[in-house]
């Protein structure tokens, strides 16, 4: 018998605040994440209270499951106030067009309460996240405080 393995968790990178990259571990089995970090953390930030864009890095997280998609749009509508008070943008980092065709997909049906977009491209992603914070006047207020 093989050994059990090892759970490991997302990556929460609060350094570039209040741009949020939340990503697997590098060269980690996408067998072995908990997904339930990702909300883990999510919970944190949304707590905070402090608005803020996330970038979901996907490109290495195993198969988006219809447990784990379902899972995302029950957590999306759950927390939908709190998302909509704190969450500026959301932007999923894919690697495949499978993966952004199942994003698109769960995004479309579950109208989430702030702009989304799913790239392939990480500085495109971050391009775009910082532009909706801008547009938010979010970038003004981080340079104040």
């Amino acid at each position: 018998m093989g050994s059990p393995r090892t759970s490991v968790e997302y990556i929460c990178d609060t350094s570039e605040w209040p741009l949020v990259v939340i990503s697997a571990p590098p060269g980690c089995d996408p067998d072995c994440i908990d997904a339930g970090s990702f909300y883990r953390h999510t919970d944190m930030l949304l707590a905070n209270g402090e608005p803020f864009v996330l970038l979901h890095d996907i490109r290495h997280s195993g198969r988006l499951s219809a447990d784990r998609r379902r899972r995302f749009a029950n957590y999306v509508e759950t927390k939908h106030d709190e998302v909509t008070r704190c969450l500026v943008a959301y932007a999923a980092l894919v690697g495949t067009d499978w993966q952004r065709g199942l994003l698109t997909a769960v995004l479309w049906f579950l109208t989430p309460p702030r702009p989304q977009r799913a790239f392939s491209d990480p500085l495109a992603a971050r391009a775009w996240l910082l532009g909706q914070l801008a547009e938010a006047g979010v970038l003004a207020q981080a340079q104040q405080g």
